[in-house]
């Protein structure tokens, strides 16, 4: 049985919701006293205020008939459903679907090459099926690589970056700007900013609400070294969990501080490593790992109120107790970590001026390999070209989108019809 109330907000009527607009234009107390009025004084449809035709169920919401509406039997059956039918889409025709390795991954999401039939000539996609094609792989697979995407626009504002981007939905903004270069800077405020080995890691997870998914794109790469690997933190917590179900708990259970203090910025938020949500079907499943910007871990239990009358004999078993206790996540942390370095989880490569890679940031660990500037000699026997002058050797331009902005896009193109996926 559907109540009054639940029958209320599925109605699209010109009563119910304005028609440019689309917002509702009534409230929960209106509702409740228009039921009242209305004679659904049990909150159940009155017998005599229904008609059933065809495929609609015909409902008046007064008695003298003013206001009623048609409403569909299949409309029906998706109010009955514990989410609404844009999450339940999401999560059931776009579970996702963990990788362990480059095979693995590239049987299922191959690169997409750059073809003027399917990009505008600024790098934007103008192909609504490709395009709905490369954000479900950005969902279930979590990683989308495009080639030979446009680099001769640098600057942020005609970057083909962005243009990709803003195909899909609007850059989120942080303290990096919109849109940010990745180079060799000398004494950087940040690793990623240098030519050092950057390890497996996630980005600005002091944020609150870190950005979901990241984008970069290689607009010069003509050094020694440098090469990119990936790994499916989902797929590794899958392995670990089944493997050491209590150092995981402990992983699920208790925060890590994550932390940037520097250059003018103070940001910290404390988050666990695992997530306690289902990692292929819910929208908020996030692994968090960044060891570069671990804080001090916030201490596993506090001491009862009042704790200056406490004896030394019981502040020394307290934290006697909290150091095994921490030692026990201290272990597990380190046992994760050594299951995230396992080669074969690792999807590596030296990316090509023109790659444009999409991940989830809050689930594929990305990291770079240190790297060197050729020597003239070295340069010329790979045929590697000079870097251009004033240019780094090595440059990548990246940006972020929110969860949001993805799932808004692949359920958009969903119900036009682009690319819908086998149930």
């Amino acid at each position: 049985m559907i109540s009054y109330a639940r029958l209320r907000e599925m109605c699209k009527c010109a009563k119910c919701v304005h028609s440019s607009t689309k917002q509702r234009l009534h409230t929960p107390k209106e509702i409740h006293d228009d039921m009242v009025r209305g004679g659904w004084m049990n909150g159940v449809p009155d017998p005599e205020m229904l008609r059933e035709e065809g495929r609609s169920i015909f409902i008046r919401w007064d008695k003298e008939g003013e206001h009623r509406v048609a409403l569909d039997k299949k409309a029906l059956l998706k109010a009955v459903f514990p989410t609404t039918p844009r999450v339940f889409t999401l999560q059931s025709r776009y579970s996702r679907v963990t990788w362990r390795d480059e095979a693995e991954l590239l049987s299922s999401v191959s690169p997409i090459e750059y073809s003027t039939r399917h990009f505008g000539e600024d790098g934007s996609f103008k192909d609504q099926q490709l395009l709905a094609e490369a954000v479900q792989r950005l969902q279930t697979h979590g990683y989308v690589r495009l080639k030979s995407v446009p680099t001769d626009a640098t600057d942020n504002a005609n970057c083909a970056l962005r243009y990709v981007a803003e195909s899909i939905g609007p850059i989120r903004q942080t303290f990096y700007g919109e849109l940010w270069d990745v180079k060799n800077k000398p004494n950087s405020t940040n690793v990623a900013y240098t030519d050092l080995n950057l390890g497996l890691h996630m980005d600005l997870l002091y944020y609150v609400d870190p950005p979901r998914f990241q984008l970069l794109h290689c607009l010069r790469n003509r050094v020694d070294g440098g090469e990119s690997y990936f790994v499916d933190s989902f797929a590794v917590a899958y392995d670990f969990t089944n493997d050491h179900p209590a150092a995981a708990k402990l992983l699920r259970t208790h925060e890590i501080t994550f932390e940037y203090d520097n250059d003018g910025h103070h940001l910290s938020a404390n988050r666990t490593i695992l997530p306690s949500a289902h990692l292929k079907r819910s929208l908020e499943a996030a692994v968090s790992w960044s060891p570069p910007f671990q804080g001090v871990r916030p201490p596993l239990n506090s001491l009862p109120p009042g704790d200056r009358g406490l004896s030394s004999a019981y502040l020394r078993a307290h934290f006697q107790v909290l150091a095994a206790q921490d030692r026990e996540l201290v272990e597990a942390i380190a046992l994760w970590e050594s299951y995230l370095d396992r080669p074969k989880y690792k999807y590596e490569f030296k990316m090509e001026e023109g790659d444009l890679v999409m991940f989830d940031n809050r689930r594929v660990l990305h990291a770079r390999r240190a790297f060197r500037d050729y020597t003239p000699e070295e340069r010329l026997a790979n045929s590697v070209p000079p870097p251009n002058e004033g240019e780094p050797s090595r440059w990548l331009k990246g940006c972020y989108l929110d969860g949001d902005a993805v799932w808004d896009k692949l359920y958009t193109l969903y119900r036009q019809g682009a690319n819908k996926p086998q149930p």
